[in-house]
């Protein structure tokens, strides 16, 4: 099958989107399929050859568009332009079109697919839920409702907030995905004092670094004085001085903010730590809780977060209503020795049920769908 994946961001730039679109495509092009990456982040250089794994990244990145609105209807008609030149030169079997909140060639993908009869599933990665009237100025000025593209989200939370957004359409559930084989039995070992509270994540709003120190704060005023705490939050992002500056303010000196970490260093942060907290209220899925889990560590996490795809209050971690209670479930796992012990077992010896096979079959399903509804459309005209 001819797969092309449609997406803003890709490598060199590194995040939850970039990061599964990249695996995904690897892991579809070593399983036969004819696989291109159509994005508009340029190659800077730093991307080591062989590593894309035989896939075929076309950037496109026209400096004609720099200078325009980001979703402006020029920027939009240029980019519907170079994807439609492209697909001249010859059309794949289906389009992947991954979006976040503000994604203009996925939106462009979208149009010509409608427009053009390509067969297209589109991923939402983020959460529609919350952010103003951007995606109902979607809705209507992209016709979202009635492109003819198969609709998903990466969590079933996600796919709830998007569905009032392209209603009547269905939105399917196509989760992301680790290889549970490089985290399995990280966190096999039992630690000694102080307890190790890990978060890994951008310091940004949305990702709610500032909350994050506060619901830190709580926890120490909560634990008892007796029960020695250390905290590290890996990453960097905008938020990095607002959050130390919270942080000074309110005597935290036991959390850390060490910066970005690579995979090794994340392996080594989760081979030391008793809970995992994976603060984001609008967090869609969490790869990096599910790195958690996978490697065996108990994941705290809002109830309301797309965590709840593969944590369940009680079993995997536990969920909290609210920064308050966020803090309470952090709070409770630090006091609770054997209730910390059930849950990282369990995580040790259940593996995760989202690994890249199950997202690779998921795909094609959807791909099939897309293709089905495609036909049908076409000869009900």
């Amino acid at each position: 099958m001819r797969v092309w994946h449609v997406t803003d961001t890709y490598a060199p730039t590194l995040g939850g989107i970039e990061i599964h679109v990249a695996e995904l495509a690897r892991r579809q092009q070593a399983a036969g399929d004819q696989v291109r990456v159509v994005t508009l982040t340029p190659d800077d250089g730093s991307i080591p050859p062989g590593a894309t794994g035989g896939v075929d990244v076309h950037r496109l990145g026209a400096p004609e568009h720099a200078g325009l609105p980001v979703l402006g209807h020029e920027r939009l008609r240029g980019l519907t332009s170079e994807l439609r030149r492209l697909l001249a030169e010859g059309r794949p079997d289906v389009l992947h079109v991954h979006a976040s909140v503000v994604s203009p060639l996925a939106a462009a993908a979208v149009r010509v697919a409608s427009a053009d009869g390509v067969p297209a599933l589109v991923t939402v990665h983020s959460m529609w839920e919350g952010c103003g009237p951007l995606p109902w100025l979607a809705r209507h000025g992209l016709g979202l409702p009635h492109a003819r593209v198969v609709w998903s989200a990466v969590s079933r939370v996600a796919a709830d907030a998007l569905a009032p957004v392209v209603a009547p359409s269905p939105v399917h559930v196509l989760p992301n995905a680790v290889d549970p084989a490089a985290w399995a039995g990280v966190a096999g070992a039992v630690h000694v004092a102080p307890l190790h509270l890990v978060a890994v994540m951008r310091l940004t709003r949305v990702k709610r670094a500032v909350p994050l120190a506060e619901v830190l704060a709580e926890v120490r005023e909560i634990v008892p004085d007796d029960v020695p705490l250390r905290a590290t939050v890996a990453g960097d992002g905008p938020a990095r001085g607002r959050m130390e500056q919270r942080l000074g303010r309110l005597g935290a000196d036991w959390v850390s903010l060490p910066g970005a970490a690579d995979r090794a260093g994340i392996r080594r942060l989760l081979a030391g730590a008793d809970v995992f907290v994976a603060p984001a209220h609008r967090e869609s899925f969490g790869i990096a809780a599910l790195e958690a889990r996978a490697s065996g560590v108990p994941v705290v996490a809002p109830a309301c977060s797309g965590v709840t795809e593969f944590v369940s209050h009680g079993v995997d971690g536990l969920l909290g209503d609210g920064d308050h209670d966020l803090a309470r479930q952090i709070a409770r796992l630090c006091v609770d020795d054997a209730l910390r012990a059930r849950i990282r077992w369990h995580n040790l010896v259940t593996p995760i049920a989202h690994d890249w096979e199950r997202a690779r079959r998921g795909a094609e399903d959807l791909y099939a769908v897309a293709r089905q509804r495609d036909a049908a459309l076409e000869r009900s005209r």
